[in-house]
């Protein structure tokens, strides 16, 4: 039985043997295999072509990418030297050894009693020494048939401050204007810089009765004592205000008497000496008297 059984498991084993042999002589045992190469070869077709894809869209994108063009010379200066600015927003006016630049926004404004008048360009700029020891500068801006301003300043060593404005006007002639804004605000300012103000306020005029309260200069920038032939614009802004204002103060100096107290109170603390003598076991004790 046993015999029979392993003559039926050869015989099967060699017609297996017997169709593998055959199907290699055919070709048909590999159709799998070249399924699969030709799969993997389509597979390896696809990812060489998103590669490529890849590389076209990586140099698309460094063609597209540019440098920002260079500005032009000249576009960002305020002003040319030698030719004046007449408003009604930037005034320029260049002399032998002085230069004067002020510009604000929307023009200046004259305050009136009873309204505002805003000034358009003005018909002339000019500018003189009326004391050259002192480097005392004045520049007069002339809007011919509504107002002329005038405007000293004096230069130091360091700084350049406004000493003096009038005004003219139909109803004010040579009217003397406080150098202080209804804020508080003076122009003064380093050489080299320039002085600016958001909202400077009004320069008010000293006399009563005129009909006119003051001048504004709304969002003002201005500049004065400059000479340098390159500059084309304002210097470095000096912002108006106090560099250490009265709330600062008051912080600092409450902070420092408050440090002073503590200070005071631990050394007082540190000062503090505790009593150092206590009964000896070996010594005579301390006898305290008791008194009924």
């Amino acid at each position: 039985m046993k015999t029979a059984y392993l003559f039926l498991v050869v015989c099967t084993f060699s017609n297996s043997i017997s169709q593998i042999l055959g199907n290699v002589e055919s070709g048909s045992f590999f159709e799998t295999d070249a399924d699969l190469r030709r799969i993997h070869r389509n597979l390896l077709q696809t990812e060489e072509g998103n590669e490529a894809d890849e590389t076209v869209n990586d140099e698309s994108v460094e063609i597209k990418t540019t440098e920002e063009p260079p500005r032009e010379e000249g576009k960002w200066d305020l002003f040319t030297p030698g030719e004046d600015l007449l408003g009604p927003e930037r005034f320029y006016r260049k002399d032998k050894t002085t230069s004067f630049l002020m510009e604000v926004k929307d023009g200046v404004k004259i305050i009136k009693n009873d309204g505002s008048l805003e000034l358009k360009e003005a018909s002339s700029i000019t500018g003189s020494y009326i004391n050259a020891v002192m480097s005392e500068y004045e520049v007069a801006i002339d809007w011919k048939g509504n107002a002329q301003i005038n405007m000293r300043f004096n230069k130091t060593g360091t700084d350049f401050t406004m000493t003096g404005i009038e005004l003219t006007h139909a109803s004010c002639t040579k009217c003397e204007l406080k150098v202080k804004t209804s804020y508080g605000y003076k122009v003064n300012a380093a050489i080299g810089l320039a002085w600016a103000c958001d909202f400077p306020g009004t320069f008010e005029v000293k006399e009563t009765g005129t009909g006119i309260k003051g001048v504004e200069f709304p969002n003002i920038k201005l500049q004065v004592f400059f000479n340098d032939a390159k500059l084309r614009k304002f210097g470095p802004l000096w912002y108006c205000g106090e560099l250490m204002p009265i709330g600062l103060w008051v912080g600092i100096l409450v902070t420092l008497f408050f440090a002073l107290i503590c200070y005071w109170g631990f050394s007082m603390l540190a000062n503090i000496q505790t009593m150092d003598r206590f009964d000896d076991p070996k010594g005579k004790q301390i006898y305290v008297p008791q008194t009924n």
